[in-house]
């Protein structure tokens, strides 16, 4: 058995937010999926504290070998968990992170064309909203991205905890270790921003997503950015 727990970051006053999340998960919820932690502050914050500090502070209260995390407000279940769920990391021992991949370069432009160079489908930039990961390792690694004496936190502040998952990712790539993945073939979740219903993808008559350009089933959906609107595909709002 896999030992790995569900975190999603909350930081909100309107619980209403997670009701999506919360209704996917208790569709598609089985004996292998765990109980999701919700976390972070009482009030809408900041990506940088939510998804960095109250992060830090939510791993280190946890002991299990992995951590999935996925945002609450924007992001479904489309099936049910199981243990191909951490097939990146069968394959590969040296692998501490799999991120979910997108088709827009945010928020570091200017590396387009090195993670060009490291996917053939339309979903080629790190996307920090489904996050696997080696729990220790992740702690690792934001303890040097949270130390103002290594980075201005500023960065972090102003581009989100994508940018720091995003260097990680470069830093990777640049040293060759294998340590950071992002899934390029929407395995394991597909982000909605810049994608076409019918063109990059199709929703079946129960509602679940195939990526066409792979013909996967994707674990989760990410409606991130501006594409929410694509909600209404799948019988849902944003918000209710």
């Amino acid at each position: 058995m896999i030992d790995y727990k569900i975190l999603v970051p909350a930081s909100t006053s309107d619980r209403q937010l997670l009701n999506n999340f919360k209704n996917s998960y208790n569709f598609y919820k089985n004996s292998f999926t765990e109980e999701p932690i919700f976390f972070g502050d009482s009030n809408k914050t900041s990506c940088y504290h939510s998804k960095m500090v109250r992060m830090y502070e939510a791993l280190n209260r946890l002991d299990s070998e992995y951590v999935v995390v996925l945002d609450g407000f924007d992001l479904i279940f489309n099936k049910g968990l199981d243990e191909q769920l951490f097939k990146e990391f069968d394959n590969n021992k040296d692998l501490k992170f799999f991120f979910a991949a997108e088709a827009n370069c945010f928020p570091y432009p200017q590396y387009k064309d090195i993670f060009d160079m490291y996917s053939d489908t339309k979903l080629k930039y790190l996307n920090a909203g489904v996050i696997i990961a080696n729990r220790e390792a992740y702690i690792e690694a934001l303890e040097e991205f949270l130390n103002p004496n290594k980075y201005p936190q500023s960065e972090w502040l102003k581009n989100s905890d994508q940018a720091s998952s995003t260097l990680l990712y470069k830093q990777s790539l640049e040293n060759k270790d294998n340590k950071v993945k992002i899934d390029t073939q929407g395995r394991v979740s597909v982000q909605m921003f810049m994608l076409e219903r019918f063109v990059d993808y199709s929703v079946m008559p129960n509602k679940q997503l195939v990526f066409l350009e792979t013909g996967t089933i994707p674990y989760f959906v990410h409606f991130n950015g501006s594409s929410k609107d694509q909600m209404a595909n799948f019988g849902i709002k944003y918000g209710e």
